[in-house]
This record gives structure tokens, C-alpha cells and sequence, in this order.
């Protein structure tokens, strides 16, 4: 991302500059020889890869214009949304809570980091929730092609959900199996058995 003079290995007399610039995930350079050792020869060839890199610069910005457009700039390859990941918080003494994190960094401004209860609002709900407040932070319309894309995503969501549902039961069928009593009959049981020690 920007221009660096360095010398040829080869024969130390020789000058180049390179234009780096990241397009699409790829870097890409160029070079522009520095045919003298004065100044002005170096300013020549600096206006040269300023325009080069202005040129690259114009492709770029092109490039994640027609991306965000489209949406495939919100989306990843796997499917899911970038910023919006379906999680599962412990907390000891509580029940598990799982929510939708939303961590987004808006072009130009802090960070946004919020979070909405699939326990409060029901997967889908909170998902719809999650992706209207993404769309608003980023500014995209919640009408737009580019947010339906981001409400298809859905369905992967969901099997992580149902992975945290199946994780879930099977906690509760092996605590109930192991011998822990349940019930008010546990708890009176506990409550003595504290109270004879």
C-alpha cells in the first residue's frame, strides 16, 4: 500500500521504485526505474508511480465498490456474515445463554459491539434483529438485494443453534444420570446433609 525505493542487488547504481497495492485479497506491484542518481531524475520517477499508484488506488476502491453492492463484501466464503457469529456464553451458577454477537467497524468509525438473546427473542427473531442492526450500522437499506443476501444466511445459523441444542441435552441427560437428585426431594436431601455437617 504505497511506494518504496530500493537498489538493485545486482548492480548498486540502479534505483526502483515499487507501487504496492492489495486488490481483491492479491497484492499487486509495480516498478518504475530511477534513470539517474540526481534529484531530479528521483522526482521523475516518483510522479511516474504517483500516478501508477493513483491509477491502482481508483481500481481498488472500484473493486470493493462493486463488492459491497453486491453484498459479497458482508458475506463469507463459508456462508456466514462478516461481524455476526452465533455464540454460547457460560456463565457458573446460570444458565447458559446463547446470543448473537454483532462486532463491526464501520468505515470511519469506532467499533460497534452489541449483542442480542436467542433466549429473550427466539432464534429466528434475534437473528432478524441481529441482521437489521448490522444493516444499520453498515448503512445498508433492510430492503435491499444486500440484506436479503445477509437474511439467506440463515439456515447456517441455524445448525450451529441446533449443535448448541443437541450439546445441551446431552449435558442434561448425563447429569440427571449420574446420580444427582432433582426435585425438592434433592434439595431437602442437600439441605440436611449440609445441616448434620
Amino acid at each position: 500500500m504505497g511506494i518504496t525505493v530500493f537498489k538493485d542487488k545486482a548492480d548498486s547504481s540502479r534505483s526502483y521504485l515499487r507501487i504496492t497495492r492489495a486488490v481483491d485479497g492479491e497484492e499487486q506491484q509495480h516498478y518504475v526505474r530511477v534513470n539517474g542518481s540526481t534529484k531530479k531524475a528521483m522526482r521523475e520517477a516518483m510522479a511516474e508511480a504517483e500516478a501508477l499508484d493513483a491509477e491502482l488506488a481508483r481500481w481498488q476502491a472500484d473493486r470493493k465498490a462493486e463488492k459491497a453492492a453486491t453484498g459479497e463484501s458482508f458475506i463469507h466464503e463459508r456462508g456466514h456474515v462478516l461481524g455476526l457469529q452465533l455464540q454460547k456464553r457460560e456463565r457458573e451458577g446460570r444458565k447458559d445463554a446463547i446470543e448473537f454477537k454483532l462486532r463491526v467497524k464501520p468505515e470511519g468509525s469506532p467499533p460497534v459491539y452489541s449483542s442480542v438473546s436467542v433466549d429473550k427473542y427466539g432464534f429466528e427473531e434475534a437473528f432478524k434483529r441481529s441482521v437489521e442492526r448490522l444493516c444499520e450500522v453498515r448503512g445498508i437499506d433492510s430492503n435491499s438485494p444486500v440484506a436479503k443476501k445477509l437474511k439467506a444466511s440463515l439456515p447456517i445459523y441455524r445448525e450451529r443453534y441446533e449443535a448448541f441444542e443437541a450439546e445441551a441435552s446431552q449435558e442434561n441427560v448425563a447429569e440427571s444420570g449420574s446420580g444427582r437428585q432433582n426435585g425438592i426431594l434433592g434439595q431437602l436431601r442437600g439441605w440436611v446433609k449440609r445441616r448434620a455437617t
